[in-house]
């Protein structure tokens, strides 16, 4: 936050200056006409002064434009694929403080039965092993463009959309569960061999319109989204459970898809989740026909 408002108020300070412009040719020119006439005045005081400060801020500007950039590329390098954040540096703009409403593709993942996995191993052996497989997930989540958004214990929530724009967010998130479940069987294969119980996930994934932005505290905040669509999103990933299935969408999500002949869907079910009385209609998202 004081980085944006420093970098605002050296912006405003250079736009300051450049409006003093006109005043500051007008009173030298009066100067010369006035030394005409016989009578001296001394400009060099005041234009030294404003050449110093013109100086000076631009220092300044630049100073504080180094300090967002390297802000921005500290806080999305491990959440976004490098080009987003390039592209983010370069239009620094496209990333507001505050929220704004967007449409946006949330998915969310959790390991099933994990707190029966955790009792049969030691911390070290268990914290290696969540860690094998966030850094793996997180992997695919980046290469299909997604933004990590937080770690909710052996839990993910990612999402499309935001900070910049995406009209293909969901395919590229479906894209990502396809891939999140293809590397989970690769490492499930690899872990076999060292006697750790078969991993299996479940994935739920909705499209809908948030409130994405800087929220938190004052002196601690993250770039997160809010609304009633990130909810849905976390109701599908648990249905999972109840059908189960590895993963689920929602409708919304179902037509932005549903004309890419790389995804196989079927109908599911008509649900109400809790907290709702309109029943809605969920489809699985099959890997294969």
């Amino acid at each position: 936050k004081f980085v944006f408002s420093q970098v605002n108020k050296s912006r405003l300070k250079s736009s300051f200056l450049i409006r003093q412009w006109p005043i500051f040719t007008a009173f030298n020119l009066a100067t010369l006409a006035i030394f005409y006439f016989d009578f001296l005045l001394a400009p060099l005081y005041l234009n030294l002064n404003f050449i110093l400060t013109v100086g000076l801020l631009v220092a300044l500007q630049s100073i504080f434009e180094s300090k967002e950039k390297n802000f921005i590329r500290k806080t999305f390098q491990y959440y976004l694929m490098p080009e987003v954040v390039d592209e983010l540096m370069k239009n620094p703009e496209k990333l507001k403080l505050g929220g704004e409403r967007k449409m946006v593709t949330i998915l969310f993942s959790d390991i099933r039965g994990f707190t029966s996995i955790s009792e049969t191993m030691s911390p070290e052996e268990l914290t290696h092993l969540v860690n094998k497989y966030l850094s793996a997930m997180t992997e695919v989540i980046i290469q299909r463009r997604g933004l990590l958004d937080k770690y909710i214990g052996d839990a993910i929530m990612a999402f499309w959309g935001a900070p910049l724009p995406n009209p293909k967010s969901a395919a590229d998130a479906c894209r990502a569960a396809y891939g999140m479940l293809a590397r989970l069987r690769e490492l499930n294969t690899s872990w076999k061999s060292q006697g750790i119980p078969e991993l299996r996930i479940g994935v739920g994934i909705n499209t809908g319109e948030v409130i994405v932005g800087n929220m938190g505290s004052e002196k601690r905040f993250n770039y997160t989204i809010m609304g009633d669509a990130v909810n849905f999103g976390s109701r599908l990933e648990g249905l999972n459970k109840t059908y189960e299935t590895e993963c689920l969408i929602s409708e919304t999500t179902k037509k932005e898809i549903e004309n890419e002949p790389e995804f196989f869907i079927r109908e599911l079910d008509l649900v109400i989740v809790k907290g709702k009385k309109e029943p809605k209609k969920i489809f699985e998202l099959i890997e294969r026909p």
